[in-house]
């Protein structure tokens, strides 16, 4: 299964002192530990991060997998039992960090437990760590666990370009199904295990045809499954898995009703991709405004007003093209991410690269203009931001308000990249989140349903979240985001999406550190500029509240 390279494979120069494990997660789904599914399974392949783990450059290992390589070995200890774990490779990563990637031993008991790395006869502490029977995690094109899933159809990599075909059947590829009865030093046996295994596309569920690991490789799992026949369509259609009760980390595959390619209508276009071989030049403008209550009560007369006005031009390179093939998930689908402390702000494997797009921006509507102020550390980024006090304040700002309804201009003069451009939208009326007020508790073992109504027929409402759990040490999160049509006036976020997310922690004030929000946006518009592959410019106005997800 020589097409799925495992790992992130990167050189640098490291200093040699005591190690350290800083984390150890799914080498697919990367779950981070101390959220619902960041534990590691047995006989998983998991990618221990720290420094000093390991030498500079990179060593593989071969079969029967090593115990030691290139002076490392790593040992996991679970109540009474300590083994050595089997080693894929020890590495370097460019920020001058190392990282190993070991097999959980099958033979591993279930619980509490720990690993320590040991290098050239210095060893780290014990870094605490979870083991479970199962918790698959699903490989990914960014290979951070988050965006497109690496599904197949037969030999072909599922793309917005080569998408899925409703009633095709396709596999997934990831790590953590559970143990084997044979040693996870040699090549794999193709069978199936016993775990019940289901995989949800578009939330509806699909047959299984096959589970198990993929013949010759350690560690490495393999599900066969036929997609539903009425999956809905999409660049970003979720795909999660629940193996014996735990559930993967959240992804998306591409599906189209022929195949070939995929559409979203506030993804990218199609004949983007089509190009997208040597990477593209891409622009957005984005108008968002919000109003989020911290109190818990969801009432206007506390809620923070913030207004944004952002212009973002980038290089993406074809990898992140197809990992993120839009702003979000399709329609009828969720996303989620898990981060570490207290933003949740998702990942990226490797950042953009920014494109000049002039020394400023200029933002024009009913009320006058604002200028978007290029980023001084960020190239390619302009914004403008103002947080305004809640109406009931002491000195309420609102009279300041940029964003009302009417059209907006964006213009730039154009700069070292890109030429003049204007991108022109109209901001609509409010809309109505009618049961805002119904949702203080969110329990996340059941669906959640939100209704709104004032929003018009052609527009799109997403719903986003996040909760934080863990401890005031080391906080831990996830959020997710849900997209459906505005003519729906409903969405039930599904269960399998809130139990991704922990409890959340209480802030010590009466609230609790979870947040949901509800947005509407346009569909996109275009604009066009010298230098430019893409543009885009939409608006969301958001209404938010403080919750606890319980």
């Amino acid at each position: 299964m020589n097409r799925i390279t495992i790992g992130l494979l990167f050189c640098a120069t490291l200093s040699q002192g005591q190690p350290v494990i800083e984390s150890a997660e799914n080498a697919a789904g990367f779950m981070k530990g101390g959220l619902p599914n960041g534990v590691l399974a047995q006989g998983s392949l998991v990618v221990i991060k720290g420094r000093d783990l390991s030498q500079r450059s990179l060593v593989q290992g071969g079969m029967p997998l090593p115990l030691q390589l290139a002076g490392t070995s790593a040992e996991i200890t679970v109540g009474a039992v300590s083994l050595a774990m089997p080693l894929n490779y020890v590495i370097g990563t460019s920020d001058n960090r190392t990282q190993i990637s070991a097999i959980v031993p099958s033979a591993t008991p279930t619980g509490l437990g720990s690993i320590r790395v040991t290098h050239q006869g210095q060893t780290t502490s014990a870094f605490p760590v979870t083991v479970a029977r199962t918790a698959f995690g699903i490989f990914t094109i960014n290979s951070i666990g988050s965006g497109a899933a690496v599904v197949f159809t037969g030999s072909t990599l599922n793309t917005p370009t080569e998408s899925l075909v409703p009633g095709g059947v396709a596999q997934i590829f990831g790590t953590g199904l559970g143990p084997v009865p044979y040693s996870d030093r040699t090549p794999a046996m193709a069978e199936n295990l016993t775990v019940d295994v289901e995989v949800w596309v578009g939330f509806k569920k699909a047959q299984v045809l096959y589970q198990g690991r993929v013949p010759e490789i350690p560690s490495i799992d393999q599900i066969n499954f036929t997609i539903p026949v009425d999956t809905p369509p999409g660049c970003a259609v979720a795909l999660v898995v629940r193996a014996g009760g735990m559930i993967s980390n959240a992804t998306t595959i591409p599906v189209a009703p022929a195949g070939g390619n995929c559409s979203d209508p506030l993804g990218y276009p199609a004949e983007l991709f089509l190009r997208a071989a040597r990477g593209v030049n891409v622009g957005t403008i984005a108008l968002h405004k919000s109003a989020v209550s911290s109190s818990g009560t969801g009432a206007v007369a506390d809620a923070t007003r913030t207004e944004s006005l952002t212009g973002s031009f980038q290089r993406i390179d074809y990898s992140q093209l197809l990992s993120y093939p839009g702003s979000g998930p399709s329609v009828g689908s969720c996303v989620v991410n898990g981060f570490l402390n207290q933003s949740p702000v998702p990942d990226l494997a490797m950042p953009f690269a920014g494109l000049d797009a002039g020394a400023a921006l200029t933002v024009a509507g009913p009320s006058g203009s604002r200028t978007l102020e290029r980023h001084w550390q960020q190239r390619g980024l302009y914004r403008s931001e103002t947080v305004m006090g809640s109406p009931g304040s002491a000195s309420p700002t609102l009279a300041q308000e940029f964003l009302t309804p009417g059209r907006f201009t964006a213009t730039g003069a154009g700069g070292v990249d890109l030429t003049a451009f204007s991108a022109s939208l109209i901001w609509p009326a409010g809309f109505n989140w009618t049961n805002q007020n119904m949702i203080s508790v969110v329990p996340r073992s059941q669906d959640l349903v939100v209704r709104w109504e004032g929003v018009a027929t052609e527009s799109f409402v997403s719903i986003s979240g996040h909760s934080i759990g863990g401890t005031a040490v080391a906080p831990v999160g996830a959020n997710f985001l849900c997209l459906a049509r505005g003519s729906a006036g409903s969405f039930a976020i599904p269960a399998i999406v809130l139990q991704l997310l922990p409890a959340s922690v209480s802030k010590g004030d009466g609230t609790y550190a979870g947040q949901l929000s509800v947005a509407v946006s346009g569909v996109p518009v275009t604009f066009s500029a010298g230098g430019l592959d893409y543009g885009a410019a939409n608006y969301s106005s958001a209404v938010g509240r403080s919750v606890r997800f319980d």
